[in-house]
């Protein structure tokens, strides 16, 4: 049960760092917003977190825009320990992290049961 709750975690936290969380809908991964189809802006956003370069993170989601002032360098890199812990297995680390992050990124209870129906998982 641990790693499903895992899986919910690291997909809300990665939804809000590509640029944020709301309007997630209950049925299908893809209908989860990514600014307006722009996929390679948000390729782009993943590549910055898989290589942990938080400057072009922050750039590519702006610099000016509230997820940006809110997220410093220290819990953008608690971001990128939370996904890799749970590649590896330590979901209970992954979670820890994960709830320490999730007030500052503005996750609600609301967006983890939306993320949950979106990929069919229950918690």
């Amino acid at each position: 049960m641990k790693y499903k709750q895992a899986i919910v975690a690291m997909t809300a936290l990665t939804l809000s760092f590509l640029g944020g969380i709301s309007g997630v809908k209950a049925g299908s991964v893809r209908s989860l917003p990514l600014n307006d189809g722009d996929i390679s802006r948000e390729e782009m956003i993943l590549e910055s977190i898989e290589t942990e370069d938080y400057d072009s993170w922050r750039k590519l989601v702006n610099i000016n825009s509230n997820l940006a002032k809110k997220v410093g360098r220290e819990d953008f890199h608690k971001f990128v320990l939370a996904r890799n812990l749970a590649r590896h297995g330590e979901y209970d680390k992954a979670i820890d992290v994960y709830n320490d992050l999730k007030w500052k990124v503005g996750i609600s209870s609301n967006d983890i049961k939306a993320v949950a129906d979106a990929l069919d998982i229950e918690t």
